[in-house]
């Protein structure tokens, strides 16, 4: 891939401006969907994201969540 289109889909973690970020770590979304990122919430979005209840991707041990998806929860683009 280009290096341009690495930078939208995995912004680097100085960069200030994320808002063109296309995909979120279970982490990250944890932080968006529930506004914190402690270990019962991380927990819950584990169980959210193996339900197939949240749109994600694992690649290896890693969860993707899209943009569109947390943007569908929240009904209005959040950033």
């Amino acid at each position: 891939l280009k290096r341009s289109l690495l930078m939208t889909i995995f912004p680097s973690k100085d960069r200030e401006d994320v808002k063109d970020k296309l995909l979120y770590t279970a982490k990250e979304a944890c932080m968006i969907i529930f506004g914190s990122d402690n270990k019962q919430t991380m927990n819950k979005m584990y169980r959210l994201l193996k339900s197939g209840s949240l749109e994600a991707e694992r690649v290896g041990g890693t969860w993707f969540i899209p943009r569109k998806t947390l943007v569908r929860l929240h009904g209005i683009d959040f950033m």
